[in-house]
C-alpha cells in the first residue's frame, strides 16, 4: 500500500478484501461470488490491476471502515449478501459477517441483531437502498 493513497482507495480496498475474505470462509468459490465480487470493485471504482493486487497480496489491504455510517452500513451490505449469495449461510462466513460488522464500529451488543437483519432484507428481497435505510433507522 502507498503511503499517498487517498482515505477513499482504503476504504475501496477494505470493502474487497473483507468482499473475498467472507468468499472464501466456506472453502468454495462460486461463479455467483466470483460475478459479485466483479459488481463491487465496479460499485468502488477500484480497477482489475487492484483487484489482482489484493488478490495476490491481501496483507497489504488494512481494514478501514468508511468515515460516515452510510458508507459503512453499504460495505456490511456487500460481505452479508456475499454470504448469502451461493444460497447457502455457512457458520463460519456468519462469524465473520458479525467479525467484520464489530470492525467497522457498529455496537458489539447489536452486531447478531443488525447482521440478522440484513440477511432478512435480502430474503424479502428488498432493493440496497431500502435495506440500507432500514439499518440506518436501526441504528440511532
Amino acid at each position: 500500500m502507498s503511503w499517498f493513497e487517498s482515505q477513499s482507495t482504503k476504504e475501496k480496498k477494505s470493502t474487497v478484501k473483507n468482499a473475498i475474505a467472507v468468499m472464501l470462509a466456506d472453502g468454495k468459490i462460486t461463479s455467483e461470488e466470483e460475478e459479485f465480487l466483479a459488481a463491487i470493485c465496479v460499485r468502488v471504482g477500484l480497477a482489475p490491476a487492484e483487484l489482482k493486487s489484493i488478490l495476490d497480496h491481501p496483507e497489504g489491504v488494512s481494514f478501514t471502515p468508511a468515515k460516515d455510517t452510510k458508507e459503512r452500513v453499504f460495505q456490511l451490505l456487500d460481505v452479508v449478501f456475499m454470504m448469502m449469495i451461493d444460497g447457502e449461510i455457512d457458520q463460519r462466513e456468519m462469524r465473520l459477517c458479525q467479525a467484520i460488522a464489530t470492525q467497522l464500529g457498529f455496537p458489539a451488543s447489536i452486531v447478531p441483531k443488525l447482521v440478522m437483519a440484513v440477511v432478512e432484507g435480502i430474503k424479502k428481497g428488498r432493493e440496497r437502498a431500502s435495506v440500507a435505510a432500514d439499518i440506518e433507522k436501526f441504528l440511532k
